[in-house]
């Protein structure tokens, strides 16, 4: 990407920054002005919305316009953004992007008691504003950096998350849809590319060939996926979770309860082979009675036998009940994630079908991009997913940037310069300003990839800053307002409205009150008291983390 100087326009007293260079020239190029700036209440309120998903309470509404001060909008922006709210917004819309869930979804809907570690992972993320290039990093190779911890272990479970056929009886049909997920994830949300659609024939738009499509297939092939379901009925392929670090001061707790589990596994075994002696004695009973008409078993004897084998039955449904719970216990310290697997290069498979092989595709990228960008040599005992996020984050690499700014730009200004935010090939729309989106992109690497100060630098533009009033003579040249001569009024997400609502009636607020009383007990627990009380994005099971306000 090469860094292009904003345009010279005609009305030099307009913009406030670059931003608003590049659009005002557009929009003079056609012979168009753009409309009046927002209103202080609506622009407020605009930036509550924008930033950290809920409105301003009477009280900071009447603060921001009682500020007069030069810098007011500024510092009500450094606010927002330092909120741990901001957090809670913007990751719940990188959680869209790569196909969060707490359930399995599909055939089999079965939990994933553990998602919610990596949910507050992207939420922390956010509020620490990691740079996006390691935020690439550790989601697909966290385990494979230098000095990786539970943080970089709990990343991974980017790969990890989403739907699976479960019910799969293939093992190789299992597997390869795995990957095809985990490629369509990758390559859509950190580039903007459809690499799937070359699983079972060369891309029908793109230049990417079948042969690189199973170059990177073997980069997943060769990484093990650990999402935590048990093999049972409806679920033939189970699979375990990452261990993470089991803090000194729970290691004897661990240790008692693992005893604790043994002890009713054995006293269990005890049990059902009571209940094999009864079952044994009762149809020895009842096939004496049947070749003898005239036997006639002791009725107190029959009524024990009956009486003992209900309550061995009764013994052994509550020892499982037990010995679950505390099998549920056992994910304190795990999560979902990846590690190495065993590496070897993928088959080629024709037409997809995994009956039919034509041959071998060694690990790599693709070719589709910039011939400066180099195929980084992947060692033969390596899976290659740090190599692979080595080659996306390169400062060569001309989607990832492009591709990060344009989501960002997409929430704020209700479309992308690229409309098409998951797809920046042939069938994608082409962008309505190429060169501000490279300006950005440039801008957004050289300020250390920072999501916050990409953020800050659009909403304080006087773009940003427009009203959302009609102009005749603009509509008539422009009615999609491509070129930005208004703010696009955008409809509230049902979260915000959700969150919105209970804010306003102070529900919110007693919710904060509980879960801050019980910050590290278990959301059912809270929930059992105060169901539906809880901010949207945290809605699912598992811990309250210390993101929640």
């Amino acid at each position: 990407i090469v860094r292009i100087q904003p345009p010279v326009v005609q009305n030099k007293v307009w913009p406030k920054s670059s931003v608003d260079r590049f659009i005002l020239a557009q929009l003079e190029s056609k012979g168009l002005k753009p409309v009046g700036d927002a209103s202080r209440q609506v622009l407020v309120r605009r930036l509550y919305y924008d930033l950290i998903g809920l409105p301003p309470s009477a009280e900071q509404l009447q603060s921001a316009l009682q500020d007069e001060s030069p810098g007011a909008i500024e510092n009500l922006v450094d606010r927002l953004l330092a909120s741990p709210q901001f957090g809670e917004r913007w990751g719940r819309h990188w959680l869209d992007v790569v196909r969060y869930a707490e359930s399995n979804g599909r055939e089999r809907n079965i939990v994933y008691p553990t998602a919610w570690r990596y949910r507050d992972y992207v939420i922390d993320a956010f509020n620490k504003d990691t740079p996006f290039n390691r935020f690439i990093q550790e989601q697909l190779a966290g385990d494979l950096l230098p000095g990786a911890g539970d943080n970089e272990a709990v990343a991974t479970g980017f790969l990890a998350i989403g739907p699976k056929l479960l019910n799969e009886g293939n093992r190789e049909a299992f597997v390869m849809d795995l990957v095809d997920d985990q490629i369509d994830v990758t390559t859509r949300a950190f580039m903007g590319l459809t690499v799937s659609c070359a699983r079972c024939h060369d891309h029908k738009f793109d230049p990417i060939p079948t042969a690189e499509y199973y170059s990177m297939a073997g980069i997943f092939r060769s990484t093990s996926t650990l999402y935590g379901t048990k093999r049972q009925q409806g679920n033939r392929q189970g699979s375990s979770l990452v261990a993470l670090k089991i803090p000194s001061s729970e290691k004897s707790a661990a240790a008692k309860q693992r005893k604790q589990t043994e002890s009713l596994k054995s006293e269990l075994q005890t049990v059902q082979k009571s209940i094999v002696k009864f079952q044994a004695e009762t149809r020895e009973v009842a096939n004496r009675k049947k070749k003898d008409k005239k036997y006639k078993p002791d009725a107190k004897q029959a009524a024990a036998l009956r009486k003992s084998l209900s309550e061995a039955r009764k013994k052994a449904s509550s020892l499982q009940k037990k010995i679950k719970n505390l099998g549920e216990n056992d994910i304190e310290f795990m999560a979902m994630g990846v590690r190495e697997g065993k590496i070897a290069d993928s088959p080629i498979y024709v037409r997809g079908e995994v009956t039919g092989r034509k041959g071998k595709a060694t690990r790599g990228f693709l070719t589709i991009l910039e011939s400066d960008l180099e195929q980084t040599f992947i060692e033969s005992g390596q899976s290659g997913r740090k190599e692979l996020a080595d080659w996306i984050i390169a400062s060569e690499n001309p989607m990832t940037a492009r591709v990060a700014v344009n989501r960002v730009w997409h929430h704020l200004f209700g479309n992308g310069i690229v409309r098409t935010v998951d797809n920046f090939g042939a069938t994608g729309e082409t962008p309505t300003h190429p060169e501000l989106l490279d300006f950005l992109a440039v801008g957004f690497q050289e300020q250390g990839w920072s999501i916050k100060r990409l953020i800050r630098g659009l909403v304080l533009s006087r773009t940003y800053q427009l009203s959302a009033d009609h102009s005749p003579r603009n509509y008539e040249v422009d009615p999609d307002n491509f070129l930005l001569w208004r703010h696009k009024s955008q409809r509230v997400d049902a979260e915000v409205l959700r969150d919105a609502l209970r804010e306003a009636n102070g529900e919110a607020q007693k919710m904060a009150d509980i879960m801050a009383d019980t910050l590290e007990g278990d959301l059912k627990e809270v929930t059992s008291a105060w169901e539906g009380f809880q901010i949207s994005v945290f809605s699912g099971s598992g811990k309250i983390s210390t993101a929640i306000r």
